[in-house]
Protein backbone atom coordinates (compact mmCIF):
# COMPACT_ATOMS: atom_id res chain seq x y z
CA UNK A 1 0.00 0.00 0.00
CA UNK A 2 2.72 2.28 -0.25
CA UNK A 3 1.62 4.12 -3.38
CA UNK A 4 -1.64 5.09 -1.68
CA UNK A 5 -4.44 4.71 1.43
CA UNK A 6 -7.48 4.38 1.55
CA UNK A 7 -10.43 5.25 4.36
CA UNK A 8 -11.95 2.47 5.19
CA UNK A 9 -14.91 4.27 6.53
CA UNK A 10 -14.77 6.13 3.45
CA UNK A 11 -14.84 3.82 1.13
CA UNK A 12 -18.03 2.09 -0.06
CA UNK A 13 -16.19 -0.70 -2.37
CA UNK A 14 -17.52 0.65 -5.32
CA UNK A 15 -14.46 -0.20 -7.22
CA UNK A 16 -14.41 2.61 -9.68
CA UNK A 17 -10.43 3.28 -9.07
CA UNK A 18 -10.23 -0.34 -9.93
CA UNK A 19 -11.31 -0.26 -13.58
CA UNK A 20 -10.43 3.61 -14.44
CA UNK A 21 -6.97 2.91 -13.45
CA UNK A 22 -4.78 3.01 -16.92
CA UNK A 23 -2.51 -0.34 -16.01
CA UNK A 24 -4.61 -2.00 -14.10
CA UNK A 25 -2.20 -2.33 -10.84
CA UNK A 26 -5.86 -1.92 -8.42
CA UNK A 27 -7.85 -5.04 -7.28
CA UNK A 28 -10.42 -5.47 -5.63
CA UNK A 29 -9.70 -8.19 -2.44
CA UNK A 30 -12.24 -9.25 0.68
CA UNK A 31 -14.13 -5.95 0.11
CA UNK A 32 -10.51 -3.62 -0.07
CA UNK A 33 -8.75 -2.16 -2.52
CA UNK A 34 -5.31 -3.79 -2.88
CA UNK A 35 -2.18 -3.21 -5.46
CA UNK A 36 -1.22 -5.08 -7.59
CA UNK A 37 2.31 -4.25 -8.16
CA UNK A 38 4.49 -0.98 -7.58
CA UNK A 39 3.88 0.20 -11.01
CA UNK A 40 1.92 3.32 -10.74
CA UNK A 41 2.11 6.33 -12.36
CA UNK A 42 1.31 8.78 -10.05
CA UNK A 43 -1.99 9.81 -12.88
CA UNK A 44 -4.03 10.45 -9.76
CA UNK A 45 -6.73 8.60 -12.01
CA UNK A 46 -8.12 6.32 -8.97
CA UNK A 47 -7.85 9.60 -6.32
CA UNK A 48 -10.20 11.71 -8.71
CA UNK A 49 -12.82 9.04 -9.59
CA UNK A 50 -13.58 8.42 -6.16
CA UNK A 51 -16.76 9.50 -5.22
CA UNK A 52 -16.37 9.61 -1.19
CA UNK A 53 -12.56 11.04 -1.46
CA UNK A 54 -11.57 7.75 0.04
CA UNK A 55 -8.11 7.61 -1.48
CA UNK A 56 -5.28 9.21 -0.76
CA UNK A 57 -1.98 8.69 -3.28
CA UNK A 58 0.85 9.16 -1.76
CA UNK A 59 2.82 11.06 -4.48
CA UNK A 60 6.51 12.18 -4.60
CA UNK A 61 7.61 15.49 -2.89
CA UNK A 62 7.21 17.60 -6.07
CA UNK A 63 3.55 16.94 -6.60
CA UNK A 64 2.00 20.24 -4.40
CA UNK A 65 -1.04 18.89 -2.22
CA UNK A 66 -2.66 21.97 -2.74
CA UNK A 67 -3.23 20.99 -6.92
CA UNK A 68 -5.97 18.79 -5.43
CA UNK A 69 -9.02 20.93 -5.58
CA UNK A 70 -12.53 19.37 -5.29
CA UNK A 71 -14.44 19.51 -8.54
CA UNK A 72 -17.44 22.30 -9.12
CA UNK A 73 -19.02 22.47 -12.49
CA UNK A 74 -20.31 26.09 -12.02
CA UNK A 75 -16.36 27.01 -11.86
CA UNK A 76 -14.71 24.20 -13.63
CA UNK A 77 -16.64 23.96 -16.96
CA UNK A 78 -16.09 26.31 -19.75
CA UNK A 79 -18.92 27.02 -21.98
CA UNK A 80 -18.71 24.86 -25.72
CA UNK A 81 -19.84 27.68 -27.45
CA UNK A 82 -17.56 30.55 -25.48
CA UNK A 83 -14.13 28.04 -25.90
CA UNK A 84 -15.17 27.83 -29.66
CA UNK A 85 -15.08 31.84 -30.65
CA UNK A 86 -12.34 32.01 -28.07
CA UNK A 87 -10.16 29.51 -30.38
CA UNK A 88 -11.45 31.32 -33.68
CA UNK A 89 -10.55 34.81 -32.61
CA UNK A 90 -7.18 33.93 -32.11
CA UNK A 91 -4.33 35.32 -33.99
CA UNK A 92 -0.55 35.48 -34.01
CA UNK A 93 0.79 38.43 -32.98
CA UNK A 94 3.58 39.74 -34.11
CA UNK A 95 3.17 43.44 -32.61
CA UNK A 96 3.92 44.02 -29.34
CA UNK A 97 4.34 46.95 -26.62
CA UNK A 98 7.37 47.74 -24.41
CA UNK A 99 5.12 46.57 -21.43
CA UNK A 100 7.13 43.73 -19.30
CA UNK A 101 4.91 40.97 -18.08
CA UNK A 102 4.50 40.58 -14.40
CA UNK A 103 5.57 37.72 -13.36
CA UNK A 104 2.42 36.31 -11.84
CA UNK A 105 0.73 36.61 -15.55
CA UNK A 106 4.21 34.27 -17.05
CA UNK A 107 3.49 32.23 -14.28
CA UNK A 108 -0.18 31.54 -14.92
CA UNK A 109 0.98 31.00 -18.53
CA UNK A 110 3.11 27.88 -17.20
CA UNK A 111 0.34 26.36 -14.95
CA UNK A 112 -1.33 25.82 -17.88
CA UNK A 113 1.45 24.16 -19.25
CA UNK A 114 2.34 22.09 -16.32
CA UNK A 115 -1.76 20.53 -16.41
CA UNK A 116 -1.57 19.55 -19.52
CA UNK A 117 -1.59 15.52 -20.19
CA UNK A 118 1.81 13.85 -20.92
CA UNK A 119 2.11 10.01 -22.01
CA UNK A 120 2.24 7.71 -19.40
CA UNK A 121 2.37 10.55 -16.72
CA UNK A 122 6.24 10.99 -17.56
CA UNK A 123 5.37 15.22 -16.84
CA UNK A 124 9.12 15.63 -17.91
CA UNK A 125 8.16 18.62 -20.25
CA UNK A 126 10.99 21.94 -19.43
CA UNK A 127 10.03 25.35 -19.45
CA UNK A 128 13.18 28.05 -20.31
CA UNK A 129 11.83 31.58 -19.53
CA UNK A 130 13.81 33.97 -21.56
CA UNK A 131 13.94 37.74 -20.08
CA UNK A 132 17.19 39.09 -19.27
CA UNK A 133 18.77 36.83 -21.68
CA UNK A 134 16.23 37.42 -24.72
CA UNK A 135 18.29 39.26 -26.70
CA UNK A 136 21.13 36.70 -26.07
CA UNK A 137 19.25 34.03 -27.19
CA UNK A 138 18.19 35.96 -30.29
CA UNK A 139 21.72 37.21 -31.70
CA UNK A 140 23.06 33.52 -31.23
CA UNK A 141 19.86 32.32 -33.26
CA UNK A 142 19.93 35.34 -36.12
CA UNK A 143 23.74 34.67 -36.72
CA UNK A 144 22.98 31.32 -37.83
CA UNK A 145 19.47 32.55 -39.83
CA UNK A 146 20.97 35.48 -41.39
CA UNK A 147 23.91 32.90 -42.58
CA UNK A 148 21.40 30.19 -43.84
CA UNK A 149 19.60 32.89 -45.87
CA UNK A 150 22.43 34.80 -47.41
CA UNK A 151 23.50 30.78 -49.26
CA UNK A 152 20.30 30.01 -49.66
CA UNK A 153 19.38 33.14 -51.64
CA UNK A 154 20.89 32.85 -54.88
CA UNK A 155 18.94 29.61 -54.83
CA UNK A 156 15.90 31.49 -54.38
CA UNK A 157 14.25 31.16 -57.63
CA UNK A 158 14.36 26.71 -57.76
CA UNK A 159 12.97 26.85 -54.41
CA UNK A 160 9.95 28.51 -54.66
CA UNK A 161 9.55 29.82 -51.11
CA UNK A 162 6.90 32.45 -49.94
CA UNK A 163 9.60 34.75 -48.56
CA UNK A 164 12.32 37.25 -49.58
CA UNK A 165 15.74 35.34 -48.57
CA UNK A 166 17.46 38.69 -49.47
CA UNK A 167 15.47 40.84 -47.26
CA UNK A 168 15.80 38.10 -44.79
CA UNK A 169 19.45 37.69 -45.09
CA UNK A 170 19.98 41.55 -43.65
CA UNK A 171 17.14 41.05 -41.24
CA UNK A 172 17.68 42.54 -37.73
CA UNK A 173 18.10 40.80 -34.30
CA UNK A 174 14.47 41.75 -33.35
CA UNK A 175 12.90 39.83 -36.08
CA UNK A 176 12.73 36.64 -34.80
CA UNK A 177 11.31 37.30 -31.42
CA UNK A 178 9.35 40.45 -32.93
CA UNK A 179 10.58 42.60 -29.86
CA UNK A 180 7.97 40.32 -27.66
CA UNK A 181 9.69 41.20 -23.59
CA UNK A 182 8.91 37.11 -22.69
CA UNK A 183 9.95 34.43 -24.65
CA UNK A 184 8.98 30.68 -23.42
CA UNK A 185 10.95 27.70 -25.11
CA UNK A 186 9.26 24.33 -24.55
CA UNK A 187 11.40 21.01 -24.49
CA UNK A 188 10.03 17.22 -24.04
CA UNK A 189 11.81 13.88 -24.87
CA UNK A 190 7.84 13.36 -26.44
CA UNK A 191 7.02 16.19 -29.34
CA UNK A 192 3.54 15.49 -28.71
CA UNK A 193 3.94 16.22 -25.09
CA UNK A 194 5.79 19.52 -25.75
CA UNK A 195 2.90 20.57 -28.47
CA UNK A 196 -0.10 20.06 -25.76
CA UNK A 197 1.67 22.16 -23.45
CA UNK A 198 2.23 24.90 -25.45
CA UNK A 199 -1.14 24.77 -27.04
CA UNK A 200 -2.63 25.44 -23.57
CA UNK A 201 -0.44 28.07 -22.65
CA UNK A 202 -0.82 30.10 -26.00
CA UNK A 203 -4.68 29.55 -25.08
CA UNK A 204 -4.09 30.97 -21.39
CA UNK A 205 -1.48 33.62 -22.82
CA UNK A 206 -5.02 34.82 -25.25
CA UNK A 207 -7.55 34.31 -21.89
CA UNK A 208 -5.47 37.04 -19.62
CA UNK A 209 -4.75 39.46 -22.72
CA UNK A 210 -1.57 38.30 -23.95
CA UNK A 211 -0.44 38.03 -27.67
CA UNK A 212 1.20 34.91 -28.63
CA UNK A 213 3.20 33.43 -31.38
CA UNK A 214 5.01 30.43 -32.18
CA UNK A 215 8.33 31.14 -33.11
CA UNK A 216 9.16 27.99 -35.80
CA UNK A 217 12.38 29.69 -37.18
CA UNK A 218 13.99 29.63 -33.21
CA UNK A 219 12.55 25.97 -33.14
CA UNK A 220 14.00 24.23 -36.58
CA UNK A 221 17.07 26.01 -35.56
CA UNK A 222 18.07 25.83 -32.21
CA UNK A 223 17.45 21.76 -32.05
CA UNK A 224 20.63 21.73 -34.22
CA UNK A 225 22.63 24.25 -32.58
CA UNK A 226 24.33 22.45 -30.02
CA UNK A 227 26.35 25.58 -28.33
CA UNK A 228 23.02 27.18 -28.03
CA UNK A 229 21.53 23.61 -26.55
CA UNK A 230 24.54 23.48 -24.11
CA UNK A 231 24.09 27.37 -23.12
CA UNK A 232 19.94 26.63 -22.23
CA UNK A 233 20.57 23.75 -20.16
CA UNK A 234 19.07 21.47 -22.59
CA UNK A 235 19.04 17.69 -21.98
CA UNK A 236 20.61 15.54 -24.89
CA UNK A 237 17.13 13.30 -24.70
CA UNK A 238 14.94 16.20 -25.06
CA UNK A 239 13.81 18.60 -28.11
CA UNK A 240 13.07 21.69 -28.73
CA UNK A 241 9.44 21.76 -29.41
CA UNK A 242 8.26 25.01 -29.34
CA UNK A 243 9.22 29.17 -28.68
CA UNK A 244 6.72 31.10 -27.46
CA UNK A 245 7.01 34.99 -28.06
CA UNK A 246 4.66 36.70 -25.53
CA UNK A 247 3.73 40.12 -24.97
CA UNK A 248 1.16 42.92 -24.43
CA UNK A 249 0.05 43.32 -28.13
CA UNK A 250 0.05 46.00 -29.98
CA UNK A 251 -2.48 45.63 -32.54
CA UNK A 252 -5.76 45.12 -31.95
CA UNK A 253 -7.58 42.42 -34.13
CA UNK A 254 -11.68 43.19 -34.66
CA UNK A 255 -13.15 39.92 -35.98
CA UNK A 256 -12.36 36.22 -36.79
CA UNK A 257 -11.76 35.30 -40.04
CA UNK A 258 -12.69 32.31 -43.08
CA UNK A 259 -10.76 29.17 -42.62
CA UNK A 260 -10.82 26.03 -45.03
CA UNK A 261 -13.34 23.04 -44.43
CA UNK A 262 -12.02 20.33 -42.34
CA UNK A 263 -10.95 17.24 -44.19
CA UNK A 264 -12.49 14.62 -42.51
CA UNK A 265 -12.94 10.94 -43.29
CA UNK A 266 -16.28 9.51 -41.22
CA UNK A 267 -15.71 5.89 -41.36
Amino acid sequence: MANFAVDPQKCTACGLCVRDCPISVLTMAGGQVRPLNDNCLWCGHCQAICPTGALTLHTPADYPSQDIEEYDPATFQVDPATLLRSFKFRRSVRHFTAQPLPPQVVRQVLEAGRFSPTGVNRQDVRYIVLERERDIVQAKIMRLFRFIARTLAPLAPCLHLPMDLKKLARAKDDFLFKRAPTVIVVTASSEVDGALAAANMEQMAHSLGLGALYVGFFTHLANWNWPLRRYLNIPWNQKIVACLALGYPAVRYQRTVARRQAQVDWR
